[in-house]
């Protein structure tokens, strides 16, 4: 009893407190090397050469949509066209949209979205949430989780793509190439997109500028099958200007005929004229049943 009695004398004295307190130092310098290590290798680093592809569903018409475009604004501003390749299409939601366009309507209805507005990431993940301008920022979170997800998932493609314009035809050349041989089983389909790099429109919303607004896609948004040849896939493809229009502004009066009326009168202005100077290709591809996005690339237009 007396042993016990003095070592409890002696821990509660200031030298064993001291002694304490160079035990739990050292026992911290030791271990501290090994957590950081162990954070380094836990940090999760981008793959190399993957473009993700993000695809906004939004309408000038449409108040929840505001959030979706002012956080689609600061992802453009935050990534570069090396990370992430951005397409806005426009649709009729709440107020018809003198953007829109039928292959808009084609790729939401792939993609079994409901409305507008909806943030597709690389073919999957999809956000379906708005609000006003202050969600945004709320909203510019859950998207960039998303995108930082697929950022660290490899590519088993490279690809280039290629365009210019002349005598009022838009030229294109794309090229695949395949980097993992066991991807050559699967259907996959290349996708090609025109888009104008910004477009100045105050709709219903009050939004007045609208970034990678889709224009017209390769086949009226089917694509083209991939079909390997040792290993690599290219083509060559038109889009003569004058035939987007007339298909924009054919698309833009079927919808005034059908829904104008009382309350929505029509377009007060129809956005079918395509600016040359103002052109940029999307490409992209993606699995035929699973809707996966491999890999996309962007390319201004020369």
């Amino acid at each position: 009893m007396q042993h016990v009695s003095v070592f409890r004398l002696w821990f509660r004295s200031p030298a064993a407190r001291e002694c304490l307190r160079r035990a739990q130092l050292l026992l911290a310098c030791l271990l501290l090397p090994l957590l950081c290590v162990a954070t380094r290798a836990d940090e999760k680093v981008p793959a190399a050469g993957k473009v993700v592809l993000v695809e906004l569903f939004t309408s000038s018409g449409c108040p929840p949509c505001i959030a979706a475009d002012i956080a689609a604004d600061k992802l453009l501003e935050n990534y570069s066209s090396d990370e992430v390749a951005f397409l806005m299409y426009h649709m009729h939601a709440g107020y018809p949209d003198p953007m829109g366009s039928r292959v808009s309507i084609s790729r939401m209805q792939l993609y079994g979205a409901r409305g507008a507005p909806t943030l597709v990431v690389d073919g999957g993940r999809k956000t379906s949430s708005g609000g006003g301008a202050s969600q945004a920022e709320k909203l510019y979170a859950i998207y960039e989780r998303g995108i930082e997800r697929r950022r660290e998932v490899s590519t088993p493609l490279s690809l280039q793509l290629h365009g210019r314009v002349e005598e009022g035809t838009l030229l294109l050349q794309a090229r695949l190439e395949l980097l993992d041989e066991h991807l050559s089983s699967s259907k996959l389909v290349l996708h090609v997109a025109v888009v104008e790099r910004s477009i100045s429109y105050r709709g219903e919303n009050g939004v007045d500028h609208h970034p990678m607004v889709v224009r017209a896609m390769l086949n009226a948004g089917r694509g083209v099958d991939v079909t390997w040849n040792d290993e690599s896939f290219e083509i060559d493809a038109r889009f003569r200007l004058a035939d987007v229009e007339a298909d924009l502004l054919a698309h833009l009066e079927d919808v005034e005929a059908r829904f104008a009326g009382d309350v929505w009168r029509g377009f007060s202005r129809k956005m079918h004229e395509v600016d040359p100077a103002n052109l940029m290709l999307v490409a992209f591809v993606q699995e035929a049943r699973k809707h996966e996005v491999l890999q996309a690339a962007g390319a201004p237009v020369e």
